[in-house]
């Protein structure tokens, strides 16, 4: 498989449940964003192939420029834009900000679990920063 490709203007979150970061990247809807500690907490694109980025603190449900606010749900039922696999889990891909399917981690990637599709465009947001290496 291959990371979910998100159509922007359809990320939709369905809850109340946001948060707010100052950006440190150029963020868009449906990205996995980590806060940088040695950072001020920016909120940054995550990524599974390091361990100081793998630890997800939510996905962006609005677009934002570096130094700029930045809305993104940690608990959340996501409409993400993207075709999904019901059941399926959903993790952090090693591609920075992105979203793939569990089976696609390699060895040395670090597990953070963003949660299950629960439907066909839609993924019940249960994050989990389990700080596990794939084998």
């Amino acid at each position: 498989m291959a990371d979910l490709a998100p159509v922007v203007a359809t990320v939709i979150s369905a809850g109340t449940n946001f948060k707010t970061a100052i950006a440190g990247a150029t963020l868009i809807q449906g990205d996995v964003i980590y806060l940088d500690s040695t950072d001020s907490n920016k909120a940054k694109l995550a990524d599974a192939s390091a361990a100081a980025t793998a630890t997800v603190a939510g996905i962006c449900v609005t677009p934002s420029l570096s130094g700029q606010p930045v809305l993104y749900t940690a608990v959340d039922t996501i409409a993400i834009g993207a075709t999904v696999a019901t059941g399926e889990m959903y993790v952090l891909s090693a591609t920075a900000g992105k979203i793939a399917p569990l089976a696609d981690l390699v060895s040395t990637n670090i597990v953070s679990i963003i949660g299950i599709a629960s439907s066909t465009t839609e993924i019940d947001i249960q994050l989990q920063n389990t700080g596990i290496i794939t084998a």
